[in-house]
C-alpha cells in the first residue's frame, strides 16, 4: 500500500497477482524461495482487459479483424526452400516422384520429370505464401499500412515487398521513407459527424458521390506518390492475354447442389407387417422394396429422404455389416434431421435392404455384381486380391483448364497389392417413380448419364485405370433397378 501511489495501474495490478500468488504459494508448505520463482516463471498471468495495440503472427491473426493492421517485415522471400521436391501426375492426386532439394546448378543435371517436380513444388510454395499474405491483409477494417525496408537493386526482390512495388509502382526501388503507394482517407480515425439522410436511397446516392471525390494527399507524402485511377481505391487488374479470365472455371458433375433445404417433423409411423417367416418373409419384403420409402413416410420432403437415405447407406458396407438403429439415428442427428423423421423412415429403410437391387449391389460373396470384377473373383476368393470400400469418396481434378469437384456415393475397388485394377462407381438415387417405370427409368439414365460418365474418368484418373476396367451403375431404389451407364 505504501508504494500504490507511485505504481502506474499496470504495475498495480502485476503488484496484486503477485500478492495473490504468494498466498497461493504459502499454501503449499514450502519454504524455499526458489520454489516460489519457479512457479512465477510457469505461470502466466492474464490482463483484466486487451490491449490496444497487439502482435501476433499471420497464422494467429486467421479469423480476427482490426481497425488498424501495420505488417512490418516485407522482407520475407516469397519462397523458402522445402527439404524435398514433390511431383504429381495431376492436381489432386497423390505424388508419385520425390526428391531432395538441392539447388538450380544440380538440378540440371536430374530427369525431366524430377525437375518438373521442381517448379511443381516452387508453384504451390509459392502459392500458399500468396495466401498467407492475403489472410493478413484482409485482416484491416479501415487502415492497412504495409512497411518494409529500402529496396535498391536493378529489379524487385523476390519478396511481399518487391511484389508490391513491382504491382503497385512502375519503379525497380523504393529508397528510406518513400511512400510507394496509397489511397484513401489519411485521417481516417478522426469521427465525423454523419447527415442524417432522407431515404435509404439518399444515403446511398451520398455515399456514391462520396466515393467518387479523390481522397487528399497525407501530410508529408512524397511527391513521386502513385495513385490508382479508381477514386474508390480499387485496383483493376489488367485483362489476361488471349481473352482468358483469372482463376479456373468451376463444375460439378452433379445438378443438383443449389437446392434449399427444410427439415418437417413428422410423427413416428408404423411400420408395416410382413407376414410370413424365413426366405418367405425375405421375398415379401422385397417385393415391397420399391415402394418402400414412399409407404413408410409419405409427407417426408424428397429432398430430406434422400440426404437421409444417402447418410444411411454411407453406413453400410456390405449387406453382411448392416448398421444398428441407433447409428442410423445418430447418423441423422449429424445431419440436423429430427429424430421423429428418420424413425418414421427406419422401417422403410430396412425394407429397402431387402430389395433385389440392394441386395445384389451390396452382396460381398459377389462383389456386388459389377461386371467388371468378374475377371477377378477368383483372385478375391483365393485372398489374392481384396476388395476396398469408399464412401462418399470426394475428388478434385484440373482438366481442359477446368477444376472438376464431386462425390462419389460408392467406389468399390479391386486392389493386387496396393494397385487398383479395376473399380464400381454406384451412385444412389431416391427419385420418386412417374409413368410407365421402363420409360421412367430410360429417363433417368439420360438425366443423370453426363453425371456418372464424369465420375468414371474421375476414377479412372485417379487410380490410373483404363476406363474400361471403371464401372459406373445407377441404382435407382424406388425403381429398385440397378443399371450400368456407359
Amino acid at each position: 500500500e505504501s508504494i500504490r501511489s507511485q505504481c502506474s495501474a499496470r504495475d498495480r495490478l502485476r503488484m496484486s497477482q503477485l500478492v495473490s500468488t504468494g498466498w497461493q504459494f504459502d499454501e503449499t508448505g514450502s519454504l524455499n524461495p526458489c520454489d516460489f520463482i519457479r512457479l512465477l516463471e510457469n505461470s502466466r498471468f492474464q490482463k483484466k482487459r486487451k490491449a490496444p495495440v497487439r502482435v501476433m503472427t499471420i497464422h494467429q491473426s486467421k479469423g480476427l479483424e482490426f481497425d488498424c493492421v501495420v505488417l512490418p517485415e516485407l522482407d520475407t522471400s516469397l519462397f523458402k526452400a522445402p527439404e524435398a521436391a514433390a511431383g504429381s501426375p495431376a492436381t489432386g492426386e497423390p505424388a508419385d516422384r520425390v526428391c531432395v532439394w538441392v539447388n538450380r546448378s544440380l538440378r540440371q543435371l536430374l530427369p525431366d520429370n524430377l525437375q518438373a517436380a521442381f517448379s511443381e513444388t516452387i508453384g504451390q510454395k509459392v502459392a500458399e505464401s500468396l495466401c498467407l499474405f492475403y489472410v493478413a491483409m484482409t485482416r484491416a477494417r479501415r487502415c492497412l499500412v504495409m512497411l518494409s525496408p529500402p529496396m535498391e537493386g536493378g529489379k524487385p526482390p523476390k519478396t511481399f515487398a518487391g511484389l508490391l512495388l513491382a504491382a503497385l509502382s512502375d519503379k525497380t526501388q523504393a529508397g528510406p521513407s518513400e511512400t510507394i503507394w496509397e489511397t484513401g482517407d489519411p485521417q481516417w480515425f478522426v469521427e465525423r459527424p454523419v447527415a442524417a439522410a432522407k431515404s435509404r436511397g439518399a444515403r446511398a446516392a451520398s455515399v456514391a458521390d462520396a466515393a467518387a471525390v479523390p481522397a487528399s494527399a497525407p501530410a508529408g507524402a512524397q511527391s513521386g506518390t502513385r495513385r490508382p485511377v479508381a477514386a474508390s481505391g480499387r485496383i483493376l487488374l489488367s485483362p489476361m492475354p488471349d481473352g482468358r479470365r483469372r482463376g479456373l472455371a468451376r463444375s460439378a458433375p452433379s445438378r443438383h447442389d443449389q437446392t434449399t433445404l427444410t427439415l418437417p417433423v413428422l410423427a413416428p409411423a408404423a411400420p408395416r407387417q410382413v407376414r410370413g417367416r424365413g426366405r418367405g418373409a425375405a421375398a415379401s419384403a422385397a417385393g415391397v422394396g420399391a415402394a418402400a420409402v414412399v409407404s413408410a413416410a409419405e409427407s417426408v420432403e424428397p429432398r430430406i429422404r434422400g440426404i437421409l437415405l444417402h447418410g444411411w447407406f454411407e453406413l453400410l458396407q456390405w449387406l453382411d455389416q448392416e448398421p444398428e438403429d441407433q447409428s442410423l439415428l445418430d447418423a441423422a442427428m449429424r445431419l440436423q434431421i429430427p429424430v421423429e423423421t428418420a424413425q418414421a423412415l427406419l422401417p422403410a429403410f430396412r425394407r429397402l435392404l431387402l430389395s433385389d437391387s440392394v441386395r445384389r449391389t451390396f452382396d460381398r460373396a459377389t462383389a456386388g455384381a459389377a461386371t467388371v470384377f468378374r475377371p477377378w473373383l477368383p483372385q478375391l476368393a483365393s485372398g489374392e486380391a481384396r476388395l476396398v470400400v469408399d464412401r462418399e469418396r470426394p475428388f478434385v481434378l484440373l482438366e481442359r483448364s477446368q477444376l472438376i469437384r464431386g462425390t462419389i456415393d460408392r467406389l468399390v475397388q479391386v486392389k493386387l497389392g496396393s494397385r487398383v485394377v479395376a473399380a464400381d462407381i454406384v451412385d444412389f438415387k431416391t427419385d420418386h417413380v412417374s409413368g410407365e417405370v421402363g420409360e421412367w427409368i430410360r429417363g433417368r439414365v439420360e438425366y443423370y448419364g453426363s453425371q456418372l460418365l464424369e465420375y468414371r474418368r474421375a476414377v479412372a484418373r485417379i487410380c490410373r485405370l483404363d476406363p474400361a476396367h471403371v464401372q459406373a451403375r445407377l441404382l435407382l431404389l424406388q425403381a429398385d433397378a440397378v443399371v450400368e451407364v456407359g
